[in-house]
């Protein structure tokens, strides 16, 4: 992987470990490995990482974010945590 500077470097290799352990369903075992570890009962899917992403960022920047689908944000923070609890 390739990025100018070393920030940029991490952010990718974060996203690229991310992306291995807990979305990619692997080709010699057919199971993601968090979901084979016990950390996840489902693995994770792009639209769950995007808006767990987009409402830590909001939160951070104390702005309370509202969804499209009419659901709260802070219904979205609790399932967030019971995630995160499992771990």
């Amino acid at each position: 992987m390739y990025a100018k500077t070393r920030d940029n470097l991490q952010r990718t290799l974060d996203r690229q470990w991310l992306v291995h352990n807990f979305v990619r369903v692997h080709f010699t075992t057919k199971v993601i490995p968090a979901v084979k570890l016990g950390i996840l009962e489902v693995g994770l899917s792009w639209i769950t990482i995007l808006n767990s992403l987009y409402l830590l960022t909001h939160i951070y920047e104390g702005i309370q974010p509202s969804l499209s689908n009419g659901t709260s944000a802070t219904t979205n923070l609790t399932n967030l945590a019971r995630i995160a609890q499992a771990g």
